[in-house]
């Protein structure tokens, strides 16, 4: 079982990341689909990086339009973690 990670907003509004995603490879799933998978998948740990690292950018920022260009880019590539996390999820048989 692979563990793929996830964030959440906690309750002051700040986004946390965390590892409580669990993705179990179904049998289910075809080889061309397996490839598929696993390219998704690479792309979800992608999106969490780049979410960390925007995360990282806010937390140094000092002018004011920045770091409403810092919120944006947080609020964009959680969005994009979302969907590829819930995209491996449909693959693999789970919920959406």
């Amino acid at each position: 079982m692979s563990h793929a990670k996830s964030a959440a907003v906690t309750a002051n509004g700040m986004v946390k990341a965390n590892s409580s995603v669990k993705v179990k490879p179904d049998k289910k799933i075809l080889k061309h689909e397996q490839a598929a998978y696993s390219r998704l998948r690479a792309e979800a740990l992608d999106a969490l990086d780049d979410f960390r690292r925007c995360q990282n950018n806010f937390d140094f920022i000092c002018e004011d339009k920045l770091i409403d260009v810092c919120i944006y880019d947080i609020q964009k590539t959680m969005s994009r973690y979302e969907y590829l996390v819930s995209e491996l999820k449909r693959i693999n048989g789970g919920s959406r």
